[in-house]
């Protein structure tokens, strides 16, 4: 009797065990049906912790469900440096430096940004700093009066505006800086330079070893920085209009004309020939109708130019040549294609039909001297033009005809905030430079009228 009802236990233990595995089985087939073979994580898990199918298509559901995409998850957040690279991007300014300077990532994130306008740049620039502004400008004052106030907009725009500025004047070209040397002084007063006497060079050292000294002649260069600038203003109808690009014309416009500025300056000190500088009396100035522009003016002035002396006083010593070649061959606009022809033709023919021709098959003079051509030299504007004048330059280097000097040696334009009227709403900007420029060495150029 015991023995059956053993074995009855035996059979209905083995019966529900076989009805739970069906069940397991059944489920486990279930949930994976559900889960199919895009919720395979779901479907372990849902397995391995006994997960009912109700559960599991819960989970199934709630993965299917669109998300939002998270903020910032690929795009960093806006901040002063990207919305000061947007509104290079904008002013046209070069990416390859941006990138240089930005970094990729910063610049990645500018980029859907490029066209930023005054309105979006100036509303932008409230948020950072914590203003409310409304989201439609509407006729923007509350915007306006929000962005004028913060620290970030004056100072993107001053950035920006440095950056368009240098870009224009480094690509405006400056002859002056390739005639004149370039110094720098840490102030406003005038500094005076002497030269060395013709008796200061290298003697021979006689047997008791003693050096001879040399000496500081009478001759002393001067020069002195003085500033020269201008005031823009950004105003509530700049920002209205939302026009960036047309805005970065003005400084645009002061870069070009802190290049021209200097050439400016230059030209008007050169054709003005300040204190006699271009003269018989400084063996650096030659005149006559034989002096035209031609090869043989060309000669005759390049052999004036070679013997000048060490001076300037008369003793034997003082005669001594320097030796100092002329370099650059500076002509007006007139004369451009004449020099041009005479400084690339590999041979010259000359015809004079009163006169014994001269045929030279050989052009000694081919890239001789490195042309520079200025419209101001023949212009009316500048007293002292001429379209037939035209000189001989030494590299500046070796003797300074002329110098340029610059406030501690800066060369550009600065752009900085000043503070608005207090009747104008509105964000002021000022624009300078501090250069001078002054006659220096006779010896380092010769003027040659080239009329009688």
């Amino acid at each position: 009797m015991d023995t059956e009802i053993v074995e009855q236990g035996q059979l209905d233990l083995i019966a529900r065990q076989r009805t739970g595995y069906a069940a397991e089985m059944k489920r486990i087939d279930a949930i994976e049906e559900l889960c199919g073979s895009g919720h395979r994580k779901i479907a372990a898990e849902a397995i391995a912790e006994g997960w009912d199918i109700v559960r599991t298509e819960l989970a199934v559901l709630r993965e299917a469900r669109p998300k939002a995409p998270a903020i910032g998850s690929s795009t960093p957040p806006c901040s002063a440096q990207i919305l000061e690279a947007a509104a290079c991007l904008s002013a046209g300014i070069e990416e390859d430096g941006l990138a240089a300077q930005y970094g990729d990532k910063t610049l990645s994130a500018a980029y859907p940004m490029r066209n930023i306008g005054l309105k979006e740049l100036v509303a932008e620039c409230a948020r950072l700093e914590g203003h409310d502004v409304p989201r439609v400008f509407g006729d923007g004052t509350a915007t306006i009066r929000a962005g004028f106030s913060t620290l970030s907009l004056s100072g993107i725009l001053e950035n920006v505006m440095n950056k368009t500025m240098l870009a224009a004047y480094r690509a405006t070209p400056i002859a002056a800086f390739q005639l004149c040397a370039i110094g720098s002084v840490s102030d406003f007063k005038e500094v005076t330079r002497y030269r060395l006497l013709g008796t200061g060079g290298f003697e021979q050292v006689a047997p008791d070893g003693e050096l001879k000294h040399g000496k500081l002649s009478d001759q002393k260069f001067t020069n002195k920085a003085e500033t020269y600038g201008q005031i823009l203003m950004l105003t509530r109808r700049d920002v209205i209009n939302d026009d960036l690009n047309a805005f970065m014309e003005i400084p645009r416009q002061m870069g070009r004309s802190g290049a021209e500025s200097i050439d400016d300056l230059f030209f008007t000190l050169l054709l003005s020939n300040p204190g006699n500088f271009f003269s018989a009396g400084n063996n650096n100035y030659l005149t006559g109708a034989s002096t035209a522009f031609g090869p043989d003016a060309l000669t005759t002035a390049r052999t004036l130019f070679r013997k000048q002396k060490a001076g300037p006083g008369t003793k034997a010593k003082d005669q001594k040549p320097i030796n100092v070649r002329p370099e650059t061959l500076v002509v007006p606009v007139e004369l451009e294609t004449d020099a041009e022809l005479l400084m690339g033709a590999a041979q010259i023919m000359i015809d004079g039909s009163t006169s014994e021709t001269k045929i030279p098959m050989d052009n000694p003079r081919r890239h001789k001297y490195k042309v520079v051509s200025m419209p101001h030299l023949s212009d009316s504007y500048y007293s002292g033009s001429s379209g037939k004048a035209w000189y001989l330059f030494a590299d500046p280097k070796v003797i300074p005809a002329f110098e340029i000097v610059f406030l501690n040696g800066r060369r550009v334009p600065i752009v900085e905030r000043i503070e608005a009227p207090a009747n104008m709403l509105g964000m002021g900007f000022r624009g300078f430079l501090h250069a001078g420029i002054k006659e220096q060495d006779s010896r380092g150029a010769v003027k040659v009228k080239g009329e009688a």
